[in-house]
Order: C-alpha cells, then structure tokens, then sequence
C-alpha cells in the first residue's frame, strides 16, 4: 500500500520546520507539504494507485478550507484513500477538540509549540509505526 506524510499549514515557516520534524522523527523521509489546502486535495485526487494511506500534518484554520471541511471532502471523494489526521493548532477551544473528536480519521490532537516528540507521538500509534514499517519494506 502506497503510505504518504503531507503536511497542511498557510504559514511557510512551520511548513519547514514540521517537514524536518517529520524527517528527524522517523515519520517519513519527504513528506509532501502545501500552502493551500486545495492544491493538497488536488495531490490526494490525482494519485492513481490505490490503495493508499496518508498521515495528514493538518492545521485547522487556515484561509482557504478549514480542517473540517477538508476532511469532508475526503471522505466524500469516493476514492479507496485510508487517511489519518494530526491535527497541530494554536487553538485553545474546546470547541475545536470535540469537533475533532467527532473526526475517526483524527488520531492526534497536538497544540503549537510541536517538538520532535510530538512527531514520535504519532509514530507510536499502532496504525501509522504499521504504515510506516510497510511503506519501508516497498
């Protein structure tokens, strides 16, 4: 199975400093990282093998799609993708954490500042060290 890292954030900076956590943690060797949440659902859409799995990085305001409304689409899309959400957010709103809750693809919720061990966190759910250890055996 195909099993990609993307990373989702409008600010640059945390895109860069994500995409190396996500290297130095062991998450994935060249995650994938957009701007703009669109050119990301674009990126899932055209990928032509399937099955596949993404770990989504995932901001959740953000100007173009918020996080809930990208993960709507997702699901919507009617495409054999299995996808997993680490959600990395400023927010301190409880109404974030329950909508995130209402999520199943949302497997983490982690607040700004994120450190290298908040990317192993990810790592040692069974679901992802699984997709991780099969994409390296690909």
């Amino acid at each position: 199975m195909r099993f990609e890292v993307l990373i989702v954030d409008d600010e640059e900076i945390l895109l860069m400093i994500y995409q190396r956590l996500t290297i130095k943690s062991g998450l994935n060797p060249k995650p994938s990282i957009f701007t703009k949440p669109s050119e990301a659902l674009d990126y899932i859409f055209s990928i032509n093998q399937e099955p596949a799995a993404f770990l989504i990085l995932l901001d959740i305001h953000m100007p173009e799609i918020n996080a809930w409304k990208f993960m709507d689409k997702l699901r919507s899309s009617g495409k054999n993708i299995d996808f997993y959400v680490a959600i990395i957010t400023s927010s301190i709103n409880q109404f974030d954490k329950n909508k995130a809750a209402e999520y199943r693809e949302v497997i983490k919720f982690l607040e700004k500042p994120v450190d290298e061990s908040s990317f192993k966190s990810i790592l040692k759910l069974k679901k992802i060290e699984d997709l991780v250890s099969q994409s390296k055996n690909f």
